[in-house]
């Protein structure tokens, strides 16, 4: 049997809230799923989201949404036991999912307003299954 670790216990991907327990740090994702959590960016620990509703769009955080903003597969549990991203069903072409060769460090440095801006992510490479 395993754990209730999430509000929600269906099977399918929901709206899910976050808050770090250990730097209070929160987020939201469109990528939420039953007893599966996110790690936080900042302290690199699994948290569980405390509140998961049904995907809609809702004009009450539509102002918080990034439509630009791509969904951190590394940070994602669902993503790591799947090995691709979680939010499709079979968007590759093989049934088998193309398996994760490596994770690249990257630092996008940016100047705007005399300002210098450093950004850090991950590149996910993958390996495409037959």
């Amino acid at each position: 049997m395993v754990d209730k670790l999430t509000p929600y216990q269906g099977s399918r991907r929901v709206f899910g809230k976050f808050q770090c327990p250990q730097c209070h740090r929160g987020w939201m994702s469109a990528n939420s799923w039953a007893n599966k959590g996110q790690k936080c960016q900042r302290c690199d620990i699994m948290v569980y989201p405390y509140s998961q509703t049904q995907l809609e769009k809702s004009s009450e955080d539509a102002d918080k949404i990034d439509l630009k903003k791509h969904h951190p597969m590394h940070l994602c549990q669902r993503c790591q036991e799947l090995g691709r991203y979680c939010g499709s069903k079979g968007s590759f072409r093989s049934n088998k999912p193309p398996v994760v060769t490596d994770l690249l460090p990257l630092t996008i440095t940016s100047f705007k307003n005399n300002k210098v801006t450093k950004k850090h992510c991950l590149l996910v490479l993958y390996k495409p299954t037959q």
